[in-house]
């Protein structure tokens, strides 16, 4: 039970993604008491009280249940320990989903608390069900196809188009994502390993070889980053879509070590509005990268993070218009455009996109750090924890300033000059290690 929204949507989607459970929201004592009342095995409930003896207590009548609870406080509560007998823990507000991973899973470990992982009727779907959405233009990379393929007809129907076993080629391709714009087709989401694997043996083949263009890179890059978010959306971010996500990352890597010059890497711009997501996030990595070579931060491992944030910091956003968002004020004059879930995954998607990143296995530090202060200011006016410059992490610099240029370029339609992006933003920027970045954006010649 969690009163502010946003804070309730970060834990909730924390929590479904670490253990794979299925997490009810409350936002008020009263709420808490109907789901209590409706809801069977419940294991475990999550309490944020500013004063938990008197308060939540008082209105709920926690005594006098049977359900185990962790509180989240800014101390532990010492007095009237009675209220405290079915408290397992207590977590700091502060630290609120860090400290509830470490509590949670010291908790399952101990035999104190069992959470059985969600099962495909209890996750959060669409009418799709068990349906995991595929690039059409995709299917010709894993032919003979590996599973039965569906086509969405309607809301609420599908019709299988090809059987496991049968051949996806290039009429097919003409047919259905040329002739009749057919972009996404459908495949059920147990049988998404083989075509994992395919795409990943893809990427290594691609990093063999020493002849990649931008072009290629581009295209593969964005049809793997929309398979991805759709696998992440499904599965969640496991060990086989992670493998995919650093094959992609290591191959942007190769061909910014060939070819780092920021001036080039502009040059190639695409400005396709209705992949925005899949083509901004790709860009977004060379565009960083770029400026990071620019600023003698050229090491393999700043390249890697900076890739890797781009790649994952708009991935829980599907509306392509509300990525291409770029504060909190800009949507609230937009806010008729977008349903009430959109505006809310757009306040959140920054610690979406951080908590998916803390999931990797072997990655360096900072990128999740990057990814969760890729919308803030150095005025402080960013979000979501309103971060001056001070606070902002050096490579969080190059990462907005590179993100702020992009979307600079993008709603300029093409018509734009590094010049006017300086004047645009050299008063936001001018301080610390902003004023660092700006310089150098400065004196890089540029024919846009």
């Amino acid at each position: 039970m969690v009163e502010d929204m946003d804070v309730r949507a970060m834990v909730a989607f924390a929590l479904e993604q670490k253990f794979k459970a299925v997490v009810i929201e409350a936002s008020s004592p009263k709420d808490y008491a109907a789901v209590v009342k409706k809801e069977s095995g419940i294991a475990l409930a999550i309490i944020d009280v500013l004063d938990p003896t008197t308060v939540f207590f008082r209105d709920v009548g926690l005594p006098n249940a049977d359900m185990p609870c962790v509180l989240s406080v800014d101390e532990a509560p010492e007095k009237n320990k009675n209220y405290l007998k079915n408290v397992l823990g207590t977590v700091a507000r502060a630290r609120l989903v860090d400290d509830l991973y470490v509590l949670i899973s010291k908790l399952i470990q101990d035999g104190k608390l069992k959470i059985e992982a969600a099962s495909s009727s209890d996750a959060e779907k669409s009418s799709d069900q068990d349906l995991c959405r595929i690039r059409t233009d995709l299917l010709i990379r894993v032919s003979p196809l590996k599973a039965d393929i569906y086509i969405k007809l309607s809301e609420k129907k599908y019709v299988r188009l090809f059987q496991e076993g049968d051949v996806f080629d290039k009429a097919d391709l003409e047919k259905y994502m040329v002739k009749k714009n057919v972009r996404y087709m459908y495949l059920r989401s147990n049988q998404t390993s083989e075509f994992i694997e395919k795409f990943k043996e893809d990427l290594f083949k691609m990093l063999a070889r020493n002849n990649l263009t931008m072009k290629e890179v581009g295209e593969v890059s964005e049809s793997v980053h929309e398979t991805v978010q759709e696998l992440i959306s499904t599965l969640g971010m496991t060990p086989e879509v992670q493998e995919v996500v650093k094959a992609n990352v290591h191959i942007a890597m190769k061909l910014m070590n060939s070819n780092p010059r920021l001036a080039d890497i502009l040059s190639r711009l695409t400005k396709d509005k209705t992949q925005y997501i899949s083509t901004h996030s790709m860009m977004l990595g060379n565009l960083a990268c770029s400026l990071a070579a620019a600023m003698h931060w050229s090491s393999e491992t700043t390249y890697f993070k900076l890739n890797l944030a781009a790649f994952l910091h708009d991935i829980s956003l599907k509306n392509n218009e509300l990525a291409a968002v770029q504060t909190l004020q800009e949507l609230e004059m937009k806010k008729l455009q977008f349903t009430d879930e959109e505006i809310q995954a757009y306040k959140t998607h920054p610690f979406k996109g951080s908590e998916l990143a803390k999931q990797f296995n072997e990655i360096p530090p900072d990128v999740d750090t990057v990814i969760m202060q890729h919308h803030e200011q150095p005025d402080g006016t960013g979000f979501p924890r309103a971060a001056g410059h001070s606070r902002i992490n050096p490579l969080s610099t190059i990462f907005i300033v590179a993100h702020d240029l992009l979307l600079f370029i993008y709603k300029s339609e093409g018509n734009w000059k590094m010049e006017n992006f300086i004047k645009t933003v050299e008063e936001k920027y001018s301080q610390g290690n902003f004023k660092k970045v700006l310089k150098i954006l400065g004196e890089i010649e540029l024919t846009a």
